[in-house]
């Protein structure tokens, strides 16, 4: 008897379905692909927003145009040293912390840049910084979704996911050439990317859940600490009510439903001693 090779991958869909591997809902699972695809676009929109800024820089901060040419190097570099540094602590830590972690370190080497104004030195730490906060991303939402989808069905959100991602160096080029243009400062580039980096930290604290397997399981043990949201509650499921509580409620509607249909008759025929013992019957009863 030959063995099926594709019943792993049916069985874990099949768990995915019944909730066995993820408690997180369909409804939450979109919400997250689009809070993903924003955060995600901080790597690819940081460096691409810079491209038309690199003559203004050089005037700004007296410098050749190789030594801007130098924080695109140090940027690309770095770049590839974040997800390697922060997607390990991912796991040990959490999803929540570590990302709230790095976009206060893009938020604040943003601030940092929006302000400077003279210091070349300053320019080529801060852009450092920014690209470690903001070159993670990509690979702590690929474990979220790894956290929350079986491996059968992950293209549903990696897809999209991936596609606002590539959207990053399309608007980029056009986001810092038009604000270089109707400006001729660079600053605003970088102010728009603090605002950016402040709704991103602002919507991952507020509405972003622990996904990590190991402090929340599959989603259903409750997140304390640090890993709860900042709006409180448990986010990761639909309103969830036990089945005899369930039963209760539909036992109440039907004798609502007598009362209705007895209520039609005319007065003298309402046969109350009929609806008073079936609805105190089916009403539950507390010891």
């Amino acid at each position: 008897m030959t063995a099926d090779p594709e019943a792993p991958c049916r069985q874990t869909e099949a768990s995915s379905r019944d909730d066995t591997y993820s408690h997180f809902s369909d409804r939450r699972r979109r919400f997250l692909v689009f809070l993903l695809g924003y955060v995600t676009l901080a790597s690819s929109l940081t460096a691409t927003i810079y491209f038309p800024l690199i003559e203004l820089l050089s005037v700004q901060y007296a410098t050749s145009v190789q030594g801007i040419n130098l924080t695109i190097t140090l940027y690309v570099v770095l770049q590839a040293v974040s997800p390697a540094l922060f997607a390990p602590l991912s796991d040990s830590f959490g999803r929540r912390p570590v990302l709230l972690g790095t976009f206060a370190v893009y938020g604040a080497a943003g601030l940092g840049l929006a302000l400077n104004r003279t210091s070349y030195a300053a320019l080529l730490v801060l852009r450092g910084l920014q690209s470690l906060g903001g070159s993670a991303v990509l690979a702590l939402a690929y474990g979220v979704v790894a956290d929350v989808v079986a491996s059968c069905e992950r293209g549903r959100m990696l897809g999209p996911l991936m596609a606002a991602t590539n959207l990053g160096p399309c608007l980029g080029p056009l986001l810092g050439g038009v604000i270089a243009w109707e400006t001729g400062r660079p600053d605003w580039c970088f102010w728009t990317l603090v605002v950016f980096g402040g709704t991103a930290f602002l919507l991952v604290g507020w509405t972003l859940p622990e996904t990590n397997r190991a402090i929340v399981g599959n989603g259903s043990v409750a997140a304390q600490g640090v890993w709860r949201t900042w709006r409180g509650g448990r986010p990761n499921t639909e309103l969830n009510i036990p089945l005899e509580r369930t039963c209760e409620v539909v036992h109440c509607l039907r004798g609502l439903q007598s009362v209705q249909f007895e209520s039609r008759r005319k007065p003298h025929e309402v046969q109350f001693h009929r609806i008073l013992p079936l609805s105190v019957a089916l009403l539950p009863v507390r010891h």
